[in-house]
């Protein structure tokens, strides 16, 4: 359970079920686990969150060193 994190990266590395099937079988048993949905599930729920807090809010250009301490105030804000 502790390689799931990089065995996601399979695809990438060419790794499929002709030719690791005991890896597969493996790898979708992992992915049925409720738990490892919700998980999986996250990062875009996070960003989807993120994208709603920042409508209507100017962008911030983060290669811009003048204002990081403004920005980061403003940010850290109760």
């Amino acid at each position: 359970m502790a390689i799931y994190p990089r065995a996601r990266m399979h695809k990438g590395r060419g790794i499929d079920n002709a030719g690791y099937p005991q890896f597969m079988c493996w790898f979708e048993a992992m992915e049925a686990r409720p738990a490892v949905q919700r998980n999986n599930a996250m990062p875009l729920e996070i960003r989807e969150r993120m994208n709603k807090a920042a409508e209507s809010k100017p962008a911030v250009n983060i290669y811009d060193t003048r204002d990081k301490a403004e920005h980061l105030a403003k940010a850290t804000r109760s």
